[in-house]
């Protein structure tokens, strides 16, 4: 069998979960049929990268696979299709999309044009996401390619453009794509409970004393390792070792301030001006003017580090209950 290969183009966006990770940790390594063949960045183009290749948000990605292997591409977290600009604009005049290949024929007058210039989208109500060209992998943005004839294009689109193309000499074969009906990513509202529900669960039980904030944590992380919402790569590259030497080291800063006193000097010191605002509410509004200054020079771990012991302070001298400053 020698299946049929697509190219596509894939933008990370800014809060996309693979940002920061190289491309074995986001797991676009060794997807099944779906092969990553190149990475545009800033107008650079980075040929066959290798799996420890880091990825930034815009970041182009073009992979080269079975379009149905392509549906596990589109529904990463922060994965967008280069073309979804022009598939949000269909999908504002009709949520009811299919998939369809159409292969463009030699009598066809897009030949020779590129997307942008046949307005392909405006004349056919429908956006392409993806090319087939006898086994040739395209490295230019959806909008910037010239079309020629036997490209295989693959559409979003709806039932209407097979209706209205089935017999068109623009093209010479239009069929759907079973299995696939949007490349965009769906708000699946039963999925997002099923992540946030245990999540809700965990603060609460720790708010309530019922079981301590490490252990829920880690319950729940099993759980979506388990029910594979997340793979265990990805768990394991979630971990921040540089935060957990930061926390380590704040613990150190913080046994010697307390055993030098520091600690009880500084709070001594900044009670009386806290206390102007209100008692226990007042010092809880220093705290965190204070922390959110330093945070503006320093990392957020940092400033709590530092800001800790006098906390710790604050609630031996002042009896504001633990939790409030936590």
């Amino acid at each position: 069998n020698n299946p049929r290969e697509f190219t596509a183009a894939v933008i990370i966006q800014q809060n996309s979960s693979v940002v920061g990770k190289t491309i074995e940790q986001a797991g676009l390594r060794n997807l099944p049929n779906v092969y990553l063949y190149e990475i545009e960045r800033n107008g650079e183009i980075i040929p066959a990268p290798t799996g420890r290749y880091v990825l930034n948000a815009n970041d182009t990605i073009f992979f080269a696979g079975v379009i149905t292997s392509m549906k596990t591409v589109y529904e990463m977290d922060g994965l967008i299709p280069a073309g979804s600009d022009q598939v949000k604009k269909l999908l504002s005049k009709s949520s009811d999309h299919i998939i369809v290949e159409a292969v463009v024929s030699v009598r066809s007058p897009i030949i020779g044009k590129t997307v942008k210039e046949c307005r392909f989208r405006r004349n056919y109500n429908a956006a392409i996401i993806s090319i087939h060209r006898h086994g040739t992998r395209i490295n230019t943005r959806i909008g910037d390619i010239v079309l020629d004839a036997g490209d295989v294009l693959l559409l979003e689109t709806d039932q209407a453009f097979i209706n209205n193309n089935k017999n068109n000499s623009n093209f010479s074969l239009v069929s759907r794509v079973e299995g696939m009906d949007t490349v965009m990513p769906k708000q699946d509202i039963l999925n997002m409970l099923y992540v946030i529900l245990p999540a809700c669960i965990m603060v609460v039980a720790s708010i309530m004393d019922l079981a301590s904030l490490f252990a829920t944590s880690l319950v729940v992380g099993l759980l979506y390792i388990m029910t594979k919402r997340i793979t265990l790569l990805q768990a394991y590259s979630s971990i921040k070792y540089d935060l957990l030497i930061i926390i380590a080291a704040g613990l150190a800063i913080g046994i010697g301030l307390q055993n030098s006193k520091a600690s009880t000097v500084i709070a001594n010191s900044l009670l009386p001006v806290f206390q102007i605002f209100g008692g226990s509410f007042g010092v809880l509004t220093g705290l965190f003017i204070l922390t959110a200054f330093l945070s503006s020079f320093i990392t957020n771990a940092a400033a709590i580090t530092l800001i800790f012991p006098v906390a710790f302070e604050f609630i031996e001298t002042t009896g504001v209950p633990v939790k409030s400053v936590l």
